[in-house]
């Protein structure tokens, strides 16, 4: 009797992606939106894999810590970003493989951001690998948590601070805005963060001041 020819990779890969069922967001993230956990796609996903014989593993590089300048409790919060590189195996032929590499952040006031950042980004590589659903739009997320920009109090304010401390206000804002708050432009740094932007400056005003 002939030996049962074994599968390569991308065939095991589309087995497995006619065998995956939908995935329920159950978790919900700061009562905003409802999220898939990593959890449950790996519950769902991993007999899945054992059986038609894949392995996955996944290496972080060029990951940097971003002091955001808020603060979680008493703790300061601080984002980890990296470049997360997930590779998936044939079990029975180690070299037949595929690697998906999905930039990933985490934001965290202890020393979990490592593990949310590889969470995250297993988590994605896996859905988009294995074309798992979740029934809902992630695309449409950002419009169900936008946030209230500045009030044109706090802008006036602001601005009035760095022109009086800084030569060059408006670049010294922009790059503010940018490093620290991850938007495009002083205008769009939410509301609740007034606070934090102007202890920012005056910070900066007082480094610049010392020379």
């Amino acid at each position: 009797m002939s030996e049962k020819k074994k599968l390569n990779l991308l065939q095991r890969i589309n087995a497995i992606q006619g065998e995956v069922t939908k995935v329920d967001k159950a978790a919900n993230v700061g009562g905003k939106y409802q999220a898939v956990t990593h959890d449950d796609v790996t519950r769902m996903l991993r007999p899945l894999m054992v059986k038609h014989g894949i392995v996955s593993t996944i290496d972080v590089h060029d990951y940097e810590m971003i002091d955001t300048g808020m603060k979680f409790g008493n703790r300061p919060l601080h984002q980890m970003r990296a470049k997360a590189i997930i590779t998936y195996m044939n079990a029975d032929d180690p070299k037949d493989r595929i690697v998906v590499i999905v930039p990933a952040h985490a934001d965290d006031a202890g020393d979990k951001a490592p593990g949310k950042v590889m969470s995250y980004a297993q988590k994605y590589a896996d859905m988009k690998t294995f074309r798992v659903t979740t029934g809902e739009d992630d695309e449409q997320r950002i419009t169900d948590v936008t946030e209230a920009t500045l009030t044109s109090d706090q802008l006036a304010a602001m601005w009035e601070y760095a022109e009086e401390v800084f030569d060059d206000p408006d670049a010294v804002l922009s790059s503010m805005a940018e490093k620290v708050f991850r938007v495009d432009g002083y205008t769009k740094i939410a509301e609740k963060h007034f606070d934090v932007a102007m202890r920012k400056l005056k910070n900066k005003a007082q480094s610049e001041a010392k020379g």
